[in-house]
């Protein structure tokens, strides 16, 4: 079986910071086919040597001349993930590693089981077996099902295998390894996306979660990315003890049962949008299907002249939260209106969209209608009079503060103290002036100059972006809160 290699790779970059990255992470093992697949990371420009021994301890000499070695010499173009996939000739014991050259090393003893085994362990199955039998069973064959310690540790994931192999005892019993095998994999991706669940810390984190494994969850995708309660949803995910996957499929059927269209004027949250033909009005009662909306791009052109913004922009035109102005245009510098900003908070923070603001310049039927009252209901922002909530106006640099400053103390989070003064601190209005020394020391928002705050000046599309996009990141990062 002696294999060697030695070639140049490009690595695929990962779009996260790698705290500890392993150079040996798994071993995935294909029984049917007789083929391991070796995953890890490689840090800098290390050389990495992956490698499979045939071998019953997990002490081995590693003798590349020996007939029982395989490796390959993985020199990678830049830091990232590799995989590498071995094929082997017979079942037995195997120890599976990676080592680099600035002597790291990880490997782990892995038991391969021929195919024929496994078709005599899925003969032994039946419906009358109790879990801890069903464990028993498939506990010596762990390695050559992917089932890892974690699993076997996790009462979770023992039950949800325990389940797979029940509800698919018939195709077991027919297609022997190839149906246990395949029962043994729903339940393994099951575990994966609960597991992913629970490690999400934002409500954006479980929608991307839940977008890409719908098919798994069980879900009507479009009705969900389309559904008003989406948020909400992502939400309460969020805060719930995830038993099965049923259990989030239940609660998404549940809330979407009784969801809307999406409401999607204002161009999406942050300013509206010039199609070429009329766009029907969108109406938050359901009764009324939107005709469909221009495609947008988020390449903007415009953003030349506010780099600074730039990856705010994107990220939140990528999540959803906003939209350009047509043609390819983002309007960094347009002043964002109230209306705009509420959709904008509402769509980045997760905020469940709500009936009921009572103000009489705010229209039940218009598309903003659920956000301002989700804002209002929330305590996260007011009107500019007892009977009024400002649409059209422009919202000023000072309320941008205060709404985000509410938003961060919601989630209990512990704001640095500032001394800083500006010049125009006066002109600050007194319920702002909390708001904007916290999140001057924060260092979320800062003065037009070193000395002036500008309070009473319009916020920008760019600016309105920017600031969201950086609360998000403090609260992301957990800081100083306290949850």
């Amino acid at each position: 079986m002696k294999k060697v290699f030695s070639i140049a790779l490009c690595l695929s970059m990962s779009t996260n910071i790698i705290a500890s990255a392993a150079v040996f992470n798994s071993a995935n093992i294909d029984t049917l086919n007789k083929k391991i697949t070796v995953s890890g990371t490689v840090e800098n420009s290390n050389m990495v040597t992956v490698y499979m021994v045939k071998s019953d301890t997990e002490e081995v000499v590693f003798d590349v001349n020996a007939d029982n070695v395989e490796y390959i010499n993985i020199l990678p173009a830049e830091a990232g993930d590799y995989t590498y996939e071995f094929s082997y000739d017979e079942g037995g014991n195997y120890v599976i590693g990676a080592a680099d050259d600035k002597g790291n090393k990880v490997s782990k003893l892995y038991n391969i089981t021929d195919k024929s085994a496994i078709d005599v362990l899925a003969g032994e199955f039946s419906v009358t077996m109790t879990d801890a039998q069903i464990i028993e069973k498939i506990t010596p064959y762990a390695n050559s099902l992917n089932i890892s310690q974690q699993n076997l540790n996790s009462n979770r994931d023992k039950k949800i295998i325990c389940i797979q192999i029940r509800e698919n005892i018939n195709s077991i019993s027919v297609n022997k390894a190839e149906g246990l095998i395949s029962a043994v994999n729903s339940a393994l991706k099951e575990c994966d996306v609960i597991y992913k669940l629970e490690d999400a810390k934002q409500w954006y984190e479980v929608d991307a979660i839940i977008t890409a494994n719908s098919e798994i969850i069980g879900i009507n995708l479009s009705k969900y990315q389309n559904s008003s309660k989406k948020n909400g949803i992502c939400v309460d995910i969020l805060n719930m003890t995830i038993n099965t996957l049923e259990d989030v499929k239940k609660l998404i059927d549940e809330k979407l049962s009784s969801a809307t269209v999406t409401p999607g004027g204002g161009g999406g949250g942050g300013g509206g949008f010039t199609p070429s033909t009329p766009v029907q009005e969108i109406i938050t009662d359901g009764k009324e299907k939107p005709a469909d909306l221009p495609v947008h791009t988020n390449d903007f052109s415009d953003l030349e002249d506010v780099l600074w913004a730039k990856d705010a922009i994107k990220y939140l035109a990528d999540m959803g939260v906003l939209k350009g102005t047509g043609n390819n245009r983002f309007s960094p510098d347009n002043a964002v209106k109230r209306e705009e900003l509420a959709k904008m908070i509402v769509l980045a923070f997760g905020i469940e969209m709500k009936d009921g603001a009572s103000f009489a310049d705010v229209e039940k039927n218009q598309w903003y209608a659920p956000y301002i009252s989700a804002l209002v209901e929330g305590d996260i922002s007011k009107g500019i009079s007892e009977n009024e909530f400002g649409v059209g106006k422009e919202v000023t640099r000072q309320d941008v503060a205060v709404i985000l400053h509410r938003i961060m103390k919601n989630k209990e989070y512990n704001f640095m103290t500032s001394s800083k003064e500006f010049a125009d601190g006066a002109v600050i209005a007194d319920y702002a002036k909390e708001a904007v020394k916290d999140m001057t020391a924060e260092g979320i928002i800062n003065g037009i100059t070193e000395t002036e705050f500008a309070p009473d000046v319009p916020a920008t599309r760019a600016q309105a972006a920017k600031l969201i996009y950086e609360v998000m990141n403090k609260l992301k990062m957990g800081g100083n809160t306290n949850e």
